[in-house]
């Protein structure tokens, strides 16, 4: 068994400190004084101090392609919910629901990072009530034909002894990796989270992107720069839904439904549609699902939003 450690270091201020790590993380608060304030942090203390200098962050510490700031520390967390079936489950389902909170985490973290560096605990702190906000919206925008897959696939799930609720959850989890983006969205364009929602959706059915993120979910890689350039890939495909969201709601009167917006949007790009059409034929035709191919078709539904 592992030895707790005690971790102590200065910060700015202890309220957002407590809001930080007592309502966002969680950590149970311990002692405190009008300087300091300790914390079981998963089953380690640490302790915030106000009394001296902040350290300094860089982003200097190269984690795969993204620079992360130094320093840096946390704790590796399995989510007890699904550890709690360790012997109940198959090893290989639950390495399967692991593996979808993983993702989640991963995405939106990187997200953070690469949005709002060295600010990583106000960003998580801000965004937590919109990703809330938005993760609500998800099952009351959510077109129906996708809401029925998903019920599907929870079922399938519960067939196999995944308890209801978490097989309801993991279903989810691929779309809410959108979080941070939609939130952004809304902001930037006074939208309500279940319309930049909806715009989501929307968009990533007319404008292929839902069938690219299919393809891509099929591509194998053998070597790192398979992988850092299928997680390159993926990221353009999140990054092109947001622009071309951001951009249908933009053009279009705040008041007006979201599918009507969408419909003027396409109307005005008919012919860059048209060949957008053809071109994701020629991919299908050609069953093309290496990332060359990917890449390309990527940069065509981008196209839109220029």
């Amino acid at each position: 068994m592992p030895q707790p450690f005690h971790f102590a270091f200065f910060v700015r201020d202890l309220d957002a400190t407590r809001r930080f790590y007592g309502e966002i993380l969680g950590c149970r608060e311990g002692r405190s004084t009008d300087t300091w304030v300790d914390f079981d942090f998963f089953g380690n203390q640490i302790s915030a101090h106000n009394t001296g200098t902040v350290t300094p962050t860089q982003n200097t510490g190269k984690v795969e392609d993204i620079l992360v700031p130094m320093p840096h520390f946390g704790a590796i967390l399995r989510w007890e919910e699904i550890e709690a079936h360790v012997g109940a489950l198959d090893p290989s389902l639950l390495d399967d629901l692991m593996d979808g909170v993983d993702r989640l985490v991963e995405v939106t973290a990187r997200w953070y990072l690469q949005h709002v560096p060295g600010q990583l605990g106000r960003a998580i702190e801000s965004y937590s009530g919109p990703f809330r906000a938005f993760a609500t919206a998800v099952g009351e925008v959510a077109p129906a034909r996708w809401l029925q897959e998903r019920e599907r696939e929870a079922w399938a799930l519960m067939d196999r002894g995944v308890p209801e609720g978490m097989a309801r959850s993991h279903v989810l989890q691929p779309f809410l990796v959108h979080g941070p983006n939609v939130a952004d969205v809304a902001l930037a364009t006074g939208r309500s989270f279940e319309d930049v929602t909806r715009a989501f959706f929307l968009v990533g059915e007319a404008t292929y992107l839902d069938w690219l993120g299919s393809r891509l979910s099929e591509v194998s890689t053998t070597t790192r720069w398979h992988r850092w350039a299928l997680q390159a890939l993926e990221e353009d495909l999140r990054l092109t839904r947001r622009q071309v969201a951001e951009k249908v709601l933009g053009e279009s009167d705040v008041r007006a439904p979201v599918e009507q917006a969408l419909a003027a949007f396409l109307a005005q790009r008919e012919e860059s549609m048209t060949r957008l059409g053809r071109f994701m034929r020629g991919i299908a035709l050609e069953e093309a699902s290496d990332l060359a191919a990917l890449t390309v078709a990527v940069r065509q539904v981008r196209a839109l939003s220029a």
